[in-house]
């Protein structure tokens, strides 16, 4: 599957927004930002969780809530405080709490209807 990117509003605790694109990765679980963009936005680490990167390596990075805007709707998504460097991913989880699947042919989200089984 080729990757893209979608736009998301990230809206902090102290009221200032900011516009970003973020690669979806299906392959992440979490969303992750860089560390930087949400202290500027106020928002703090809630805990910490280990994760496997890319590499096959753990690491410990911190998580915190974050209030995301996608396509007009908002929901709040734990989110990594990734590298400063790194882009912004949109991992799985975003994509349930949004009910949206990912189109490889198109390279975009789609809604889908949520489940309950």
């Amino acid at each position: 599957m080729g990757t893209f990117t979608v736009n998301m509003r990230i809206i902090g605790t102290n009221g200032v927004t900011e516009d970003i694109d973020a690669l979806v990765d299906t392959g992440a679980t979490y969303a992750s930002l860089p560390a930087s963009l949400l202290q500027r936005l106020g928002i703090a680490p809630i805990e910490t969780g280990r994760f496997r990167t890319a590499t096959g390596e753990v690491v410990e990075m911190h998580l915190g809530q974050v209030e995301v805007e996608l396509d007009g709707r908002r929901r709040v998504v734990l989110t990594v405080f990734g590298p400063d460097g790194a882009g912004a991913l949109l991992g799985a989880t975003v994509l349930e709490l949004f009910s949206l699947a990912v189109d490889p042919i198109e390279q975009r989200l789609t809604p889908v209807p949520g489940l309950l089984m």
